[in-house]
């Protein structure tokens, strides 16, 4: 297996020239700007794995060879990725259990520090938007986010499903007193408290999508990002992750009693 990866690997560009074509050496050669031995290599290589095969016409990626290719990108765009937002996604703990699926084909939003709600701007904009949030938090974000979404939720234009951290929990009933009752009795809103989160995480449904946006934040509890991906795999993660954390959770009803 190892040795199929660094196959897929050095070949990539021809794998890639073959996988929507039929095509000859010659044409391999003058498409890949290779040199002729360095085809005929390629080709024998690529043929002992099964991953190209010949076909009247010339040669052509086998479906083994397509979902090795597939994996390769989407491996070499993640590590991209990493590589790129390492010193944000440097701020994530270690044990957090963050799945690289989550990277793959994301977008990241830096924060700003002259600007600290800068980074959710966009996240922002669709909590008006969202039919229905589900997700925890470690801080307060955006005073206009936490005042927006429990003004949504307790008038039931969005369902809300949010976990919370003991001392966010706190905040939210000192900084909300007056509309606290409202907020409990609204059918589609519920808040629950977590001793401990790992990161901010939030999936919003907006017009029948679903985007997932991880929330990154230093050991001072100011955003440096928000990572977003509305990939069906990411949002599955995300989803399990929401899923596991909510059902821990103590009702906020049964945490001020």
């Amino acid at each position: 297996m190892a040795d199929a990866l660094t196959v897929v690997r050095r070949r990539r560009r021809i794998l890639e020239y073959l996988s929507d074509r039929t095509a000859s050496k010659r044409d391999i050669v003058a498409a890949t700007d290779s040199s002729r031995s360095t085809v005929n290599r390629a080709i024998s290589e690529l043929s002992s794995l099964g991953l190209v095969e010949r076909v009247e016409g010339g040669f052509r990626t086998t479906t083994p060879g397509r979902l090795s290719l597939g994996v390769v990108v989407e491996a070499t765009e993640t590590m991209r990725t990493i590589e790129e937002w390492s010193d944000v996604l440097s701020n994530v703990p270690v044990d957090a259990s963050v799945s690289h699926r989550f990277l793959v084909g994301a977008d990241v939003a830096a924060g700003d520090s002259a600007a600290p709600y800068s980074g959710i701007d966009d996240l922002f904009d669709r909590l008006r938007r969202a039919d229905r949030i589900r997700g925890f938090s470690v801080t307060d974000n955006d005073p206009r986010w936490t005042r927006t979404l429990h003004e949504r939720a307790a008038s039931g234009a969005m369902r809300a499903d949010i976990a919370l951290t003991r001392p966010m929990a706190e905040y939210i009933i000192e900084e909300y007193a007056e509309q606290f009752d409202e907020y409990l009795a609204a059918d589609g809103y519920e808040i629950r408290v977590c001793e401990t989160l790992p990161f901010g995480l939030i999936l919003l449904d907006v017009d029948g999508r679903t985007v997932a946006h991880l929330l990154v934040h230093d050991d001072r509890g100011s955003l440096v990002a928000q990572v977003e991906n509305a990939r069906p795999d990411a949002v599955e993660w995300a989803e399990s992750r929401f899923i596991d954390r909510f059902e821990d959770g103590t009702p906020l009803s049964a945490f001020v009693e």
